[in-house]
């Protein structure tokens, strides 16, 4: 698989134009880190996590808001509770004090007990990762879901590349729609992303009206764990990874 340069370190705070900083960290910390993290939220966020159906879906709620807090913060050397936040119509979370969106743009994504979050200085920014499971029918989502050429693309690969080339392609779509705001309210099959598990992801043709391939990059996030996609609009970032520290 051909991979993109990804530097692991510790990113500086704020990013500097031209970089992207992914924090890295799980949703199975014990329950003393849920309760330093709970500690972060609003009240408007604890009462969300409250209302999550299971408390393993309850933990990795205030765990997901609670990382994502703390990485705002040390991007804007702020305390991560001061920091105010909303979602958009189609649950991208953003910020409400424009001082704070003029400096950072920011995506944020989970799979299981895997999270990422994306920052930027300059926006628009998505982030997706997904963990494989055997029992995804692979075949039935690519008929509804995939373009025309996507689809074709994923026949033609051997079947024991499918499941990679399933996930792989799913996040890259996913990365580009939370990239731009919309969500699912874009067809998935109006634009096309590369298939091939063998080639670098990209975003390959877009039918969406005023939007154009070539203002859009996408790169994969290797060391994951888990297939993982960052995209967005401009010139190409470099990308530095870290792993966030719930201590």
């Amino acid at each position: 698989m051909n991979e993109p340069t990804i530097e692991v370190t510790q990113p500086t705070a704020p990013p500097p134009i031209g970089e992207i900083h992914i924090y890295a960290g799980r949703l199975d910390h014990d329950e003393a880190t849920v309760e330093r993290l709970t500690a972060l939220l609003s009240p408007a966020e604890r009462l969300l996590a409250k209302r999550r159906v299971t408390p393993e879906l309850r933990r990795r709620a205030i765990l997901s808001r609670g990382f994502l807090r703390a990485a705002l913060g040390a991007s804007l050397e702020r305390a991560p509770v001061e920091i105010t936040l909303n979602l958009g119509k189609h649950g991208k979370p953003f910020f409400l004090e424009p001082d704070d969106a003029a400096l950072l743009d920011f995506n944020v994504t989970h799979s299981g007990d895997l999270w990422l979050c994306a920052l930027t200085a300059t926006g628009p920014v998505g982030i997706d990762i997904e963990t494989p499971r055997d029992e995804t029918d692979w075949n039935a989502l690519v008929e509804r879901y995939f373009s025309e050429a996507e689809g074709q693309a994923f026949a033609a690969l051997p079947e024991n590349r499918k499941k990679e080339a399933f996930f792989r392609t799913w996040v890259t779509k996913e990365a580009f729609l939370k990239a731009r705001g919309s969500g699912l309210t874009t067809p998935l099959r109006d634009f096309d992303v590369e298939v091939n598990p063998d080639a670098p992801v990209a975003l390959l043709a877009v039918r969406i009206p005023e939007e154009h391939v070539e203002a859009w990059w996408c790169l994969e996030v290797t060391g994951c764990g888990a297939p993982a996609v960052v995209a967005g609009r401009g010139t190409k970032p470099k990308v530095l990874l870290a792993t966030l520290d719930p201590s």
